[in-house]
């Protein structure tokens, strides 16, 4: 019975990989999910004092939690990440006072922000 119904899942699965509807679905949610990453933080995360730090080919770059700090554009196109009050979660404890941080999942983007910069 239980090998029935993992191989119906099985079927399920296959099925939804090769439709366009659930495909184009699945692809939209990753755009929003990526356009909300690029988002300011509420202002109740981010500490009163933020300040960001522009991002140059010499910076210290800390990967955390994944809601701890996102990446940001400035006003004029600059990339700059904020920096965080060390009040948000268990990994922030551990970094260095003033050090940027930033999603995990943007380290691609910051990684083709440096190269074409340098």
């Amino acid at each position: 019975m239980l090998q029935l119904a993992f191989q119906q899942m099985e079927a399920d699965i296959f099925d939804h990989l090769w439709d366009e509807e659930i495909m184009d679905e699945c692809c939209g949610m990753c755009v929003r999910q990526t356009l909300a990453k690029q988002q300011p933080l509420p202002s109740s995360i981010v500490c009163s004092t933020q300040r960001t730090a522009p991002i140059k080919l010499n910076s210290i770059i800390c990967p955390l939690a994944p809601h701890c700090a996102r990446l940001l554009l400035d006003f004029a196109g600059g990339v700059c990440i904020p920096l965080l009050c060390h009040l948000i979660c268990m990994p922030c404890l551990a970094v260095p006072k003033g050090l940027p941080r930033f999603e995990v999942g943007v380290a691609p983007a910051i990684a083709t922000v440096l190269a074409v910069s340098a």
